[in-house]
């Protein structure tokens, strides 16, 4: 023999001291937490040592872990370390230990056996099936099931032919339990006999469907057969589970032999069928499927349509088109639905070569379906369209419009609302153009400012309002050159956008509105000055908003609109501002439903704006004649 070289010698070395160093590590550990076990300490300390000789643990640990199986605190914790222990002594252990422990230790140590598969304890926990403990009894049935030897099926199969019912619940799901662990092994001859036993009529429902599906794994050769006997049969759930099976397997083969024998089947049976080859996912099953499409009984038909979401094509656009114009509205809407869905870009362009033959009504839902699928055909067909003489299929390119539109196509919506038949589809084009300058802002502005010249006054009317939409500082320089529009109608339109207007770059002008002697001008400034400065989030911007504007309210409701506002703004200043109105014998009680909102929230901080709060709260009680306003002030007093 040859003598090893001592290069040889150091990598051996190098290799195996990290090996040696962990082996004394768990060593050490392992000597540590037994010691906690032998010692007085706590259940906590206890209970980590025995997690933590679940992973260091040895045969050294045994003796300690199981005199703590019959602790009723730390038996369970035990159990845990024990049960990861390949080492055949601990089965041994076990077995001594089930006949010296009774209710939840006993049971716990039965679920282990189960847990390590100890084909050794089936004769132990086979007379536990019948024992009048039913937790001891299920735990026994589910240990068996998990053991899964031909012992502890035979003794599972024994006692389900005597047990009472819910005794034979739990012997059932043992035996599944079973079988699915030898089908998971190979072994579909023993699993078979035990799930053709727990199909049977009489069996829980979940544990005949769960048979069912691990027979098709356990037999695949009879599998087809089954299948479609179940999808042929009267059981539902059977024949619900058997489309499942077929959904799950794959091979084109199976799908041709499953589509043949869809038209033999029963109408629940065709429909369960055609779900299943949809799942499938298999071109094969195409044919069979469109041919259902055609059915007379309702429910295959609106099955197929659905079918063909997943496996339909460009070639099946026009029968799909051909069913969304027809009268049946639960067939139409499923067809529209799935031609939605069909994935690709040829169905795309089916989709729009087909548009212009159809009838209005269909062109109009084709048109929504480019939409839909954001398909490339679907700008340039609903531009082509936008001057339809139908409403629908107009209306359906506005929307496609609104949608994808670029300021490319402002000079056409433009051209809409002057063309428009009447005011519902003026209004319709208005809308569109509206959510297209949404979109494109100033871009789009230009065009649109310019048509308001040469346009009829509803036109223009409609126009300024899309203007409004576009938002920004040259829609609003247009906004407000429309005020001295020689037309009153366009000025009173300019008047309203302007009132309405979102953004804080409005507030001179609607305070310029708000000094005006004309009423109407006043009211609609002073209203959106007012709600701007609602919407401030700057409590300073707020507060002085609200000053200058009270100085311009020529009413009471106008008093009230600004002192409503102050309510919101939770400051001392409020207050301050808030005051002198308990004077103002037309405005007082709105003042002081105001103030209690103020002091609401200032009552609940210390200092002086708590002090503040009681104070006007006070002041309110002895001005206001409003019993319910002076009640609230009172409360909030109170609290």
């Amino acid at each position: 023999m040859k003598s090893i070289s001592l290069l040889s010698l150091l990598v051996l070395s190098i290799l195996f001291v990290p090996a040696f160093r962990a082996a004394a590590a768990d060593s050490a550990a392992e000597a540590k937490w037994i010691a906690v076990l032998d010692s007085a300490a706590g259940w906590e300390e206890k209970q980590q040592a025995c997690r933590e000789l679940r992973v260091v643990g040895t045969v050294q640990s045994l003796p300690e872990l199981t005199a703590l199986l019959t602790d009723p605190q730390l038996s369970g914790y035990a159990r845990f370390a024990l049960e990861a222990m390949a080492y055949p002594e601990v089965d041994l252990l076990l077995h001594d230990a089930l006949g010296k422990t009774t209710g939840p230790q006993q049971t716990g140590i039965v679920i282990t056996m189960g847990a390590r598969r100890d084909a050794s304890a089936a004769p132990l926990i086979a007379p536990l099936l019948d024992n009048a403990d039913a937790e001891l009894a299920r735990a026994a049935a589910g240990a068996l099931g998990r053991i899964a030897t031909a012992e502890s099926v035979d003794a599972l199969m024994q006692f389900r032919a005597k047990a009472p019912e819910g005794a034979r619940a739990a012997a059932e799901e043992g035996l599944l339990a079973a079988a699915q662990r030898w089908t998971k092994e190979g072994k579909g001859d023993q699993a078979a006999p035990v799930c053709e036993a727990l199909i049977a009529p009489g069996a829980q429902p979940n544990v005949r469907m769960g048979a069912f599906y691990l027979l098709a794994g356990a037999q695949p050769d009879q599998a087809p057969d089954r299948l479609i006997a179940a999808l042929t049969g009267d059981d539902a759930g059977l024949r619900d589970m058997a489309a499942r099976i077929i959904a799950e397997t794959k091979g084109a083969e199976l799908t041709a032999r499953y589509a043949a024998a869809l038209p033999t089947l029963s109408a629940d049976g065709q429909v369960a069928l055609v779900r299943a080859l949809a799942g499938r996912r298999d071109a094969a099953a195409h044919p069979a499927v469109v041919q259902a499409t055609h059915c007379t009984e309702k429910s295959i038909q609106v099955a197929a349509i659905k079918a063909l979401a997943t496996l339909g094509n460009a070639g099946d656009v026009a029968g799909l088109t051909a069913l969304m114009a027809g009268d049946d509205t639960d067939v139409a809407g499923t067809a529209r639905a799935t031609l939605a869905t069909i994935e690709g870009a040829a169905v795309d362009a089916a989709i729009a070569a087909s548009l212009t033959a159809a009838p209005a009504a269909v062109q109009a839902k084709l048109l929504d379906l480019l939409l839909d699928r954001r398909a490339e055909q679907a700008l340039p067909m609903a531009a082509e369209q936008v001057r339809c003489g139908d409403a629908g299929v107009r209306q359906a390119a506005l929307r496609t419009l609104a949608a994808l539109g670029t300021k490319d196509h402002v000079a056409l919506m433009i051209t809409a609302i002057d063309t428009a038949p009447d005011a519902t589809g003026r209004s319709d084009a208005e809308n569109a153009l509206g959510s297209l300058c949404a979109r494109c802002g100033d871009d789009a502005l230009p065009l649109v400012i310019n048509a308001m010249g040469c346009s009829k006054v509803e036109s223009r009317t409609s126009l300024l309002r899309a203007i409004g939409r576009a938002g920004g500082a040259k829609a609003l320089e247009c906004v407000v050159q429309a005020l001295n529009d020689p037309d009153e109608t366009f000025r009173n339109e300019a008047l309203r956008e302007l009132s309405e207007w979102p953004t804080a770059d409005a507030a001179p002008q609607l305070l310029e509105l708000a000094k005006c002697e004309q009423e109407n001008r006043h009211v609609l400034g002073l209203r959106g000055y007012v709600r701007l400065a609602r919407a401030s989030a700057d409590p300073t911007i707020k507060a002085s908003m609200l000053i200058t504007i009270m100085d311009l309210t020529r009413q009471p409701e106008e008093k009230w609109q600004v002192l409503a506002v102050w309510g919101t703004l939770k400051s001392v200043q409020s207050l301050d501002a808030l005051l002198p109105f308990l004077q103002d014998g037309q405005v007082k009680n709105e003042a002081g439903s105001a103030i209690i909102t103020v002091s609401t929230e200032l009552a609940k901080a210390a200092g002086d704006g708590k002090t503040r709060a009681a104070e006007a709260l006070k002041a309110v009680v002895a001005a206001c004649d409003n019993p319910a306003v002076v009640e609230n002030a009172k409360r909030v007093l109170g609290n």
